[in-house]
């Protein structure tokens, strides 16, 4: 039988066809330039990823809304789409990648400065005013809605196969227990679905009919409350009933649970939300890689910044990608 079948077989997700089942998830690795750039380290280290054999790159967050909000004194910067300086770079990238023969899919997110602020509708801030409250919270959700939609329209400049998103970035959806822990109050279930929906909504009438957007969803959330599981079956078939998403990605600290937890989870959620899954969760090696694929439990396997080390995928052929009218021709 042909090592790594099942990872070697081609896979679609909307119009995009990823030539195998391999993805490499940049995670954080910061390689921005002192500008919030795409540097050449950066560069050469996703091209390696794809020459390595991945199908796939999914790359570490963009931030859409930066604003004045300083850059960590470590001399680290947040890779940044909030402006058309930045294109010209992030389009190098998008090159290299798919000349390395793999498809690019590019993360927005917000600074970790706005996460897990009320950004969108909210918790209050200033209790002897709360009407000026509901019109700050309203200005900000319209705010970082249109810096979303204009990143989704810098992303399909750039050449990029898709955009994911992170689940967790609207009024911290991951869970509603969750929710209810941060400060004693939240917004409701319901409208914090609605403002996400709206966000995705937006995303699409600025990006190419026939490219992904993928709905990132962080497991350990949800393993770390009681009624986890249950939560994370009512997001993935909330997320199967609205249809704005066409994959999800699971991922996972693998400390924080089992791997045949993990893989269960897995399967519960692709069955769930009738949808591709790419699954981050604790894999370690090809081998498992593949007969997680065969077992039905997702379509996609992660691997975090690199391949294991027992060697590379080789590619039946090298190939350079281009969009054309939606779609992918070589």
């Amino acid at each position: 039988m042909k090592r790594y079948a099942e990872l070697l077989k081609p896979v679609r997700i909307a119009n995009l066809e990823i030539d195998n089942r391999v993805a490499v998830i940049a995670d954080d690795q910061r390689l921005a330039d002192a500008d919030g750039n795409v540097s050449n380290e950066l560069i050469r280290s996703r091209m390696t990823q794809a020459k390595s054999g991945a199908g796939l790159i999914i790359t570490e967050p963009f931030i859409v809304d930066f604003g004045e909000q300083a850059a960590p004194d470590n001399g680290s910067s947040d890779l940044l789409i909030d402006s058309d300086e930045y294109l010209p770079n992030l389009q190098r990238l998008t090159s290299a990648i798919h000349a390395a023969g793999a498809s690019v899919i590019i993360r927005l997110g917000l600074s970790n400065v706005l996460y897990g602020a009320p950004i969108l509708r909210g918790v209050a801030q200033n209790e002897s005013n709360p009407a000026l409250d509901v019109v700050n919270g309203e200005y900000e959700r319209l705010r970082i809605i249109a810096c979303f939609r204009a990143a989704a329209g810098r992303v399909a400049k750039t050449g990029a196969d898709g955009i994911e998103l992170d689940g967790a970035l609207a009024c911290n959806l991951r869970s509603p227990a969750l929710q209810r822990m941060i400060n004693g109050r939240s917004v409701s279930g319901a409208d914090a679905f609605n403002d996400f929906f709206e966000v995705v909504n937006e995303m699409r009438r600025a990006f190419p009919t026939g490219r992904p957007i993928i709905c990132r969803i962080d497991l350990n959330s949800f393993i770390i409350l009681n009624d986890g599981f249950e939560d994370l079956i009512n997001l993935a078939e909330t997320l199967k009933t609205n249809g704005q998403f066409d994959a999800l990605h699971l991922i996972s600290d693998p400390l924080m649970s089992s791997n045949y937890q993990l893989k269960n989870w897995s399967e519960a959620v692709r069955a769930s939300a009738g949808l591709p899954i790419i699954s981050t969760v604790g894999v370690n090696s090809l081998d498992e890689a593949d007969a997680l694929i065969a077992s039905g439990s997702a379509d996609i396997c992660g691997f975090r910044n690199a391949l294991p080390k027992q060697g590379v995928i080789r590619r039946p052929r090298s190939s350079v990608y281009l969009w054309s009218a939606g779609r992918r021709r070589e």
